[in-house]
């Protein structure tokens, strides 16, 4: 089960980065043929019905963003495979989001606009708690905001990195070790690019890079 779960990720994350990451496009195209090479048929429209459900959920929960993949994960019971791996819960995340704000730390007025950290993103679930209270405020987190996410396990970077490109959220996620500061891959979702080329069209390559 956790294979076809980190399977799973994989496949969609470099699914995703290969449509909407002209930078790193090849890379990600030739780890999906490199994936799927070995597969069967049966198999391989299995991960696609997958990748099909994973972006109706996002649909369905386009108002009120919610952590699907962590929530997966806990119902799994895979979680407790990665040394007691927990997920912070929705209605957590959107409360911290809230007194953030009101300590006029974050996004408090639509004319707010800078970048938010997350050095151990997990599956993403705090970035979509603030997501979730921008939505309420009618903040316009798509294109006033960037969140710099980054986390050790390279199934939090993938889980964080397809949440967050389906709820067009401008982010990179990487993969790496805040203490040490080693790092080993970046994941740009197209809104943080689509950024980059607004504000310096001249450096986005080398942002992408």
């Amino acid at each position: 089960l956790n294979h076809v779960f980190t399977t799973f990720l994989e496949v969609m994350a470099n699914c995703l980065a290969a449509e909407g990451d002209p930078y790193h496009a090849e890379e990600r195209n030739n780890r999906c043929a490199e994936l799927v090479s070995g597969m069967e048929e049966e198999e391989i429209w299995s991960y696609a019905a997958m990748c099909a459900w994973m972006e109706m959920a996002v649909e369905e929960n386009w108002d009120e963003p919610c952590d699907i993949l962590g929530t997966i994960c806990h119902e799994l019971q895979l979680n407790d495979r990665h040394d007691g791996r927990h997920f912070k819960p929705d209605h957590i995340c959107r409360l911290m989001s809230m007194l953030v704000n009101r300590a006029g730390d974050g996004p408090d007025n639509l004319d707010w606009k800078g970048k938010i950290t997350d050095p151990a993103c997990g599956s993403g679930s705090l970035i979509l708690g603030m997501v979730w209270d921008m939505k309420q405020k009618n903040f316009d987190y798509r294109h006033r905001i960037l969140f710099i996410a980054q986390d050790i396990d390279i199934q939090c970077v993938w889980m964080a990195y397809i949440q967050l490109t389906l709820y067009q959220v401008p982010a990179v996620v990487m993969h790496g070790n805040t203490r040490t500061q080693e790092e080993w891959s970046r994941w740009f979702t197209p809104y943080a690019i689509m950024q980059a080329q607004a504000s310096e069209p001249e450096d986005a390559e080398g942002a992408g890079q």
